[in-house]
Order: C-alpha cells, then structure tokens, then sequence
C-alpha cells in the first residue's frame, strides 16, 4: 500500500515501513466479511450502491484479479515461494482468519489462524490464546463469516459465551442472559448497549502465513 508522496504501509503488519512513516502503526477498524446472501438475511432492506453514478468505470468491468483468481488451479499472480509441507496438504489459496497478537509498541508476537471452511454449518464457537489475551471466535462456513472478541470485558467479567443459531445478526448468548451480535454489540440484556472488544485480526490466503506469519493453524 503506498501513500505519496513518501510512506509505504504493509497491509499485513498494518504498519508503515518506509518512508517518514517507517514503524508507525496504522488505526483498525472492525470490519464484517461475508457473502451477499447472508447479509441480506441480517439486514433485509440492506442496499447497494448503484453503478449509474455519472461517472465512467471501464476500469472495474470485472473482478480486478481475474474471474478465476480464487481458483486454486489457477496461477498465482506473483512468485510464491512457500514450503508446501508446511500447509499440510491445504491449497495455497485457501481462506484463513488470523488474529494478530501485539506487545506494547504494536510489535506482532503472535498469531492464531483459523481455516474458514472447518467451521461447518450452522454457527459454531472456539476459544483460543495468543500470547497477552484469552479470545472467542465465532464463524460459520455456511453463512460464511468469521469474528473474534477479547473473552475479558471491560470491567474484567468473563462471560460463558454460547452460540445462537437462526437469529442473525445476533450470534452469541450468555450466562447472564444478554444476547451479542457480529459486531460485539449487546442488543438486549443486562449489558445492552455494551460491545465486546473486536481481535485485531482479518482473512487471508493460506499462502500469506508462510511469508509474512507463521504457519501454525488452530483450526
């Protein structure tokens, strides 16, 4: 990703590493990938933008990568060099989420990924530890999302999280009774109003572990 006129930021490290900016961390935001299908079952009356802007878009006719980009038979588009061993028989180009660890000064320490199409159907919860902090992730092949919340919140509590099925966009309950949807918010309950804390973590290609990462998989 580059700025001009001088910084280069990595994507990936979400830190710049060039230029004036060399070192600095990038701000996150949460973020909610998922298909069109299982949006459009949270939010019916969601919209999209219209293409008829009175500007031309020749540029954007097709997917900017190719129609086959996701294929794994298809070829890469830049030279991989990765140990296949170290995928453990998964293709390149499978889906993963990964949450990030950091120390203090936003160095990575570690990284906890997590394989899209092993969450099965129906929406399925795990739990799992980096390094500094104790998480929930929650996803669901079918529906075809994955999100991670710090266990801990705010005021210390540790909540026992159960996953909810059919009620999108809600998809956690607990033992308090409060009910969480898949941006971390408690829309009822004791805790309504209140948001878990969202993992500094997104998707990726499985090939991106072994050169910025490590390859270790949780799931």
């Amino acid at each position: 990703m580059i700025v001009k006129p001088t910084p280069n930021y990595s994507q990936m490290l979400m830190k710049g590493v060039k230029g004036t900016r060399s070192g600095e961390n990038l701000e996150t935001f949460q973020v909610f990938e998922t298909s069109w299908s299982t949006w459009k079952k949270m939010f019916p009356n969601a919209k999209v933008l219209s293409t008829d802007t009175g500007f031309g878009n020749s540029r954007y006719q097709g997917y900017v990568y190719g129609e086959d980009y996701l294929n794994e038979n298809s070829p890469p588009l830049f030279p991989i060099n990765v140990d296949e061993k170290a995928l453990g028989g998964r293709g390149y180009k499978e889906r993963v989420f990964g949450i990030i660890d950091s120390n203090r000064d936003n160095s990575i320490l570690d990284t906890q990924n997590f394989v899209i199409d092993n969450f099965g159907s129906g929406i399925n919860l795990t739990k799992t530890s980096t390094r500094n902090t104790d998480y929930i992730v929650v996803g669901s092949t079918s529906l075809n999302f994955v999100v991670a919340f710090k266990s801990e919140l705010s005021d210390g509590t540790e909540l026992n999280f159960q996953p909810v099925q059919g009620a999108l966009p809600i998809i956690l309950t607990d033992n308090e009774g409060n009910r969480w949807d898949v941006f971390g918010y408690a829309v009822d309950g004791p805790r309504q109003g209140d948001r878990l804390t969202p993992a500094t973590a997104y998707h990726k290609l499985l090939v991106c572990l072994g050169r910025i990462f490590s390859m270790g998989l949780v799931s």
